[in-house]
C-alpha cells in the first residue's frame, strides 16, 4: 500500500519537470504583402537610383508589433512580430516596385557596389496599430527624399506621407498585418506617382537651362528689359550694325 503514493508522487514530479523544460512556441512573424499597382509614367528620370534602407524612429525601430493606446501608452507584442524592422521592409518593397516601373532606368539596393547618381532615402516616424476608444486602426508616417549627388548636393524631391487605415471594431495581429500592408501599398503608389511628376519637372528645368545657354552669344551680356532677362549686344561691342565683327582686315 505504501508504494502507490510513492509512485504517484514520482509521476507528479516527472510531469512538473516536463512542464518546466517545454519550450515556448516561437513568435509568429508577418511581412508586408500587397499587390504592386503599376504607375503610368511616360518618362521618368534619366539616371539610376539607389534605394537606401529607411531608418525608423523609436519606439517603432524593432520587429515586435507595436500597439499605441490613448495617453501615449506603448505596448510591444511578445507573440507577434514583423520579419524585419519597418524601415527596411518598406525600402525593400519600394526597391521591388520601382524596379518593375519606368520611374528610373536602373534601381539598386543599399549594398550594391556601384556608383549611382541618385539616392532615395527615408525615415519612418510611425508604424503602429492605434487604439481609438473601442476601435483600432493602422498608422503609417514616412518622410522621403530623392537626392542628387553633388557637389552641390541637390534635393530633387521631398515629402512626408501620413496614412491611416479604416477603423476596425476588433483588433488582432492578422488585422494589424493586413492593415499595414494596405498602407504600405498606398504609400508605394503615391510615392511612385510623385516621383514621376518630379521627373517631369526636373526635365523641364533642364530644358529651360539648355535653351538659355543657347540664347547667349559670345560678346553679349544679359540685360533686364520689361521684367524679363534678355541677351542683347553690349553698347560698346566690337560688332558692327550687321552683327559681323568690325575692325582692321
Amino acid at each position: 500500500m505504501g508504494r502507490i503514493p510513492i509512485v504517484f508522487l514520482l509521476r507528479m514530479l516527472a510531469g512538473c519537470s516536463s512542464m518546466l523544460t517545454t519550450a515556448l512556441p516561437p513568435p509568429v512573424d508577418y511581412q508586408l504583402d500587397y499587390p504592386a499597382v503599376a504607375v503610368a509614367c511616360a518618362q521618368g528620370f534619366s539616371a539610376g537610383v539607389r534605394v537606401l534602407d529607411f531608418s525608423t524612429a523609436a519606439p517603432f525601430d524593432r520587429p515586435e508589433m507595436v500597439v499605441v493606446r490613448p495617453g501615449g501608452e506603448v505596448r510591444f507584442s511578445g507573440d507577434f512580430q514583423w520579419v524585419e524592422a519597418p524601415g527596411r521592409m518598406l525600402s525593400e518593397a519600394l526597391e521591388r516596385d520601382l524596379s518593375a516601373g519606368t520611374e528610373f532606368p536602373l534601381v539598386f539596393g543599399a549594398d550594391a557596389p556601384v556608383a549611382v547618381p541618385l539616392e532615395l532615402t527615408g525615415r519612418v516616424f510611425r508604424f503602429a496599430w492605434e487604439r481609438r476608444g473601442k476601435n483600432s486602426q493602422g498608422v503609417l508616417k514616412v518622410e522621403v527624399s530623392l537626392l542628387e549627388a553633388g557637389p552641390p548636393l541637390r534635393v530633387l524631391f521631398h515629402r512626408v506621407y501620413e496614412l491611416r487605415s479604416p477603423l476596425r471594431a476588433r483588433s488582432d495581429s492578422s488585422l494589424f498585418a493586413a492593415g499595414m500592408s494596405a498602407l504600405a501599398g498606398r504609400f508605394s503608389l503615391e510615392l511612385r506617382r510623385d516621383l514621376c511628376a518630379a521627373a517631369s519637372r526636373d526635365r523641364k528645368r533642364h530644358t529651360r537651362r539648355r535653351r538659355n545657354r543657347r540664347r547667349r552669344r559670345p560678346g553679349s551680356r544679359p540685360r533686364h528689359h520689361r521684367g524679363r532677362w534678355s541677351s542683347q549686344p553690349a553698347p560698346n561691342s566690337a560688332n558692327g550694325p550687321s552683327g559681323i565683327p568690325s575692325g582692321p582686315v
